[in-house]
């Protein structure tokens, strides 16, 4: 009997050492930040620019820090830093000094990055492995392409596809922006023949592109410069060309999104079917907001633009995207999209106003 108690506050008090090392393990590995004179525990989660995005402890949501408020940091968690012309730096945080991060191993090996050349930053692990080499190379890419199908079944048939692409690049002071879509609609009613596509009627059919170009002059102040073009089939457009340029100015702009708008001059030409054509000199206004919702790590986005004619501005065209993404898993993405285009002088026989919607995935890189 005695033997057996012996064995079993053995088993206890080995279980009670074990515990005992992880509880310990786990307090030594936890990130520590000071800030206001306040010491904080927790996991540092993602470093920008100008913030520290901290996990606490003790409560639940990540605490985004300015970088002028963090008196010191101590963290294991190893970021690729991508800054300056061509500069590429992995370590750890070990302090920020002055608007500098001090990254590496210990100080008087690291190296100081200023703040406001920093591109990006990554997780390092993230940049190790088979694909290691393809996210160095594309590190200031960003984009995603997303896909809708939609299917009602009922005295109308309805079927749409939809597919797209969004490419960024931004290395300051300029961003280079370049997307393309496609939609595809039909509907057929019961009473259509099976045998045939007679019946069926196409309701979609459209093809749109654009790149885009920024380039800061000073703080908030930048030179853009555009170029889209886009095909309808609906609105018996061929196409529509509409090359534009002018200045902008970002109000807002931080971490968690920004807005601008901006004027400038374009040149609006619309080749109709037929070779019926239009073209004008414009005013271009625009707006853009993103903005990083405070629910699920969802991301909303709106652009508009408003192109006058500049000798007769009743003929004018006014064109708006918005898309909502909220996070399914850390690449996938549920996308919801609406956009809409006015042409106060569209086709013979067309409407002035077109709007489409769409839902599906998008997968992000």
């Amino acid at each position: 009997m005695f033997t057996k108690n012996l064995r079993g506050l053995t088993v206890i008090v080995a279980l009670s050492a074990l515990v005992s090392v992880a509880m310990t393990a786990s307090v030594v590995a936890a990130d520590e930040i000071k800030v206001n004179g306040d010491l904080l525990r927790g996991k540092l989660k993602a470093v920008t620019a100008s913030s520290i995005e901290f996990l606490t402890d003790y409560g639940d949501g990540t605490l985004s820090i300015p970088l002028d408020k963090v008196e010191s940091i101590t963290s294991d968690t190893e970021f690729y830093f991508v800054h300056g012309d061509d500069g590429a730096t992995t370590g750890r945080v070990l302090a920020i000094r002055d608007g500098n991060f001090i990254v590496g191993q210990d100080e008087a090996t690291a190296t100081v990055i200023e703040a406001g050349s920093v591109h990006d930053v990554y997780d390092a692990a993230k940049m190790e492995g088979r694909t290691g080499w393809l996210r160095r190379a594309t590190a200031l890419w960003h984009g995603t392409f997303d896909v809708g199908y939609g299917i009602t079944k009922s005295t109308t048939d309805t079927t749409s596809v939809s597919a797209g692409f969004t490419l960024d690049r931004k290395k300051k002071p300029s961003r280079v922006t370049a997307a393309a879509s496609y939609r595809y609609g039909t509907q057929k009613t019961k009473d259509d023949d099976p045998a045939t596509d007679d019946g069926k009627e196409t309701t979609e059919n459209e093809i749109k592109g654009m790149i885009r170009g920024e380039y800061d002059l000073i703080p908030r102040l930048y030179w853009y410069g555009s170029q889209d073009a886009e095909y309808d089939e609906i609105e018996s457009l061929s196409y529509r060309l509409v090359p534009k340029t002018g200045l902008g100015y970002r109000f807002w702009e931080s971490d968690n999104g920004l807005f601008q708008l901006e004027a400038g001059g374009a040149y609006v030409y619309e080749n109709f079917f037929g070779n019926d054509d239009d073209g004008y000199f414009s005013i271009a206004f625009g707006k853009l907001l993103e903005w990083k919702l405070p629910w699920f790590g969802s991301e909303f986005s709106w652009r508009t633009d408003y192109l006058p004619a500049v000798d007769d501005w009743g003929d004018y065209l006014v064109r708006s995207d918005a898309a909502l993404l909220v996070p399914m898993i850390s690449w996938l993405k549920f996308k919801i999209g609406v956009s809409e285009t006015y042409d106060s002088s569209p086709a013979d026989g067309t409407d002035k106003n077109t709007l489409s919607t769409t839902a599906g995935l998008a997968a992000v890189y």
